[in-house]
């Protein structure tokens, strides 16, 4: 779940956070930061679920497998996914550890920090997924997130080899630069063996591939993976697919810019879903970037107007 709050440059600085990156904390910063939080708003989110509510939100079949606490936080993601019409074979564990949250300060710019307690979701692990979860054609679509703790980052290479096994497609979000940094060789590793569609912004792929040179990285991307989608915000994205690169525009975004939390995860959405309908992947992407900029024209991380009808007013559908 995610507890998100507006506040000031000074505070992000006082308490620790990086600005517009995800730190994790422990149990005891997380609740001594929420009990300074201003005016919170208490959404569901998760990186990977976000991306699963914006396929469905396309008319996509979408199911979203993680871990949660048999708690109220618990209860109410996956009633979440329920009202979104997501799948939701979500498996529960004890109260304690209570189900995780992200606590994300958004200031004035509209750039989110977030600080992440996983709780009950780092426990997810192999002997938790079930290959009856990974059906023929599918895509499985990994966060990386996951290389945080020992015990998802092999639930995720599991999935991503059950996958390989019933010809599925594996597609991997790189989630956060701080995650490449602190995971970069077991991320690399995924992304040389198994990975088909990699998602990334500027800042992560080129953490990924340790150069600050964004068109390195993007090559060096290329040579790894059948398709990668590569974000640079307001610049849109690069598209790599078969030695071609392709460049597509940001989106407008509908009375302007008022959160960028999700932006990649929607992204991630309307690409997937793209490719599924058929498209080439820069026109996928395009449907991506319209999906972005219905998230970030208001607070929370997933959809709030009609999707599918917001990128078929587009013309992308």
């Amino acid at each position: 779940m995610d507890l998100v709050a507006d506040v000031d440059d000074d505070f992000v600085a006082q308490h620790g956070f990086e600005r517009g990156r995800m730190i994790l904390g422990s149990r005891a910063a997380a609740l001594a930061v929420t009990a300074e939080l201003p005016a919170v708003r208490q959404v569901a989110g998760g990186s990977a679920a976000n991306t699963a509510v914006g396929v469905a939100a396309l008319g996509g079949t979408a199911a979203f497998l993680g871990r949660c606490a048999n708690d109220a936080l618990g209860q109410g993601f996956r009633d979440s996914l329920e009202a979104a019409g997501v799948a939701h074979p979500v498996d529960f564990g004890p109260p304690d550890p209570p189900t995780g949250r992200s606590i994300i300060l958004v200031t004035p710019d509209h750039e989110r920090s977030m600080m992440t307690f996983p709780g009950a979701a780092a426990s997810l692990a192999t002997h938790h997924l079930d290959p009856a979860h990974v059906t023929g054609g599918a895509i499985v679509f990994i966060e990386g997130y996951l290389f945080y703790a020992d015990d998802t980052a092999r639930a995720a290479a599991a999935a991503a080899g059950w996958a390989a096994a019933h010809g599925c497609t594996v597609a991997l979000s790189l989630s956060d630069p701080n995650c490449v940094e602190h995971n970069r060789e077991p991320m690399l590793d995924l992304v040389r063996s198994r990975t088909d569609l990699l998602f990334a912004n500027e800042e992560e792929i080129t953490a990924l591939y340790r150069t600050r040179d964004f068109g390195e990285a993007a090559a060096a991307a290329a040579a790894d993976v059948q398709t990668a989608f590569l974000t640079r915000g307001s610049a849109g994205a690069v598209i790599m697919h078969r030695d071609r690169m392709d460049a597509v525009p940001a989106a407008a975004v509908p009375g302007g810019i008022e959160d960028l939390t999700g932006a990649g995860d929607l992204f991630a959405a309307g690409a997937v879903f793209g490719l599924r309908r058929g498209l080439a992947p820069s026109d996928a992407a395009r449907v991506g970037a319209a999906c972005a900029a219905e998230v970030i024209s208001h607070h929370g991380a997933r959809p709030e107007a009609d999707l599918q009808k917001f990128v078929a007013d587009a013309g992308l559908l």
